[in-house]
């Protein structure tokens, strides 16, 4: 789309790229009508394969940019999509001590409170950025949603900012992950969110936010294959009880593939 961007796609990963390269140099797959469903989907290929390259441009700063463009695309019209990347460290740095023992309760219950923070987070930024870029949400809708954030994660908070949420998470993130290094995750009464708290997100979001009524936030999961095996169970049960929708770019073609639940598609192919 624009001759004056240059890039090497055999070499430059996802990462590396502006949301202005992907945007230029996305090519549709053959699977693109599959993958952009809202259902939930793994996204199966060698690396390079395009996996990352698809989540990012199904996510909300790519999305603003076609929808300023005005080239949306129909999952554009359907679903707002929230990129979130599962790089090590990420969570809070919660990985199980081994992944052959049962889940501790405490773990699980502090590794799935954490899960919600960090994707509520990412999700509130991107629902800044619509409100600043497209215009299109007011201030008393945004302050609709947060008051249900307060309710939902029983913050102790009552006028709040994007600034002052953004801050209260990364505090509670960092309390709980010190619980977690000093082994001292079973001796507090802290309230934890659990599985359900994505698909009370959702019902929040569509009804606070009266042009998104019939729009479904999509949790884009980037590097799937890096959450340790106890990680993707508690995300698993997420998907299978709770029904939110998820896309994974997950485990390369001959990674440990007995890890992946039903929904695979391969778009194992060059961009």
């Amino acid at each position: 789309k624009n001759s004056s961007l240059k890039i090497n796609l055999k070499s430059d990963k996802t990462e590396y790229l502006s949301d202005n390269e992907i945007y230029n140099f996305f090519v549709t797959s053959e699977n693109m009508d599959e993958i952009t469903k809202i259902k939930n989907t793994f996204l199966v290929g060698h690396k390079g394969s395009g996996k990352s390259f698809i989540l990012k441009y199904l996510s909300i700063p790519i999305q603003l940019i076609r929808f300023s463009e005005k080239t949306s695309i129909e999952f554009d019209e359907k679903a707002i999509g929230i990129l979130i990347q599962c790089k090590v460290g990420k969570f809070g740095g919660l990985r199980e001590p081994n992944d052959d023992v049962q889940l501790d309760k405490d773990w699980i219950n502090a590794f799935t409170h954490i899960f919600n923070l960090c994707i509520i987070q990412i999700f509130l930024e991107g629902i800044r950025d619509i409100f600043e870029i497209k215009k299109d949400i007011t201030a008393n809708e945004i302050n609709c949603f947060l008051d249900e954030l307060i309710r939902l994660f029983r913050f102790d908070m009552s006028i709040t900012t994007f600034e002052k949420m953004f801050t209260f998470i990364d505090d509670e993130i960092s309390s709980i992950q010190e619980e977690y290094q000093q082994n001292k995750l079973r001796n507090n009464d802290r309230f934890y969110t659990d599985y359900k708290t994505l698909h009370e997100i959702r019902k929040s979001f569509q009804k606070c936010f009266k042009k998104y009524t019939n729009v479904e936030p999509v949790f884009l999961l980037d590097e799937y294959n890096e959450l340790s095996n106890g990680q993707q169970k508690i995300v698993n049960e997420m998907i299978n009880i709770r029904h939110p929708v998820f896309k994974m770019s997950s485990v390369p073609h001959g990674y440990i593939k007995d890890r992946i639940v039903t929904g695979q598609i391969d778009i194992d192919q060059d961009y």
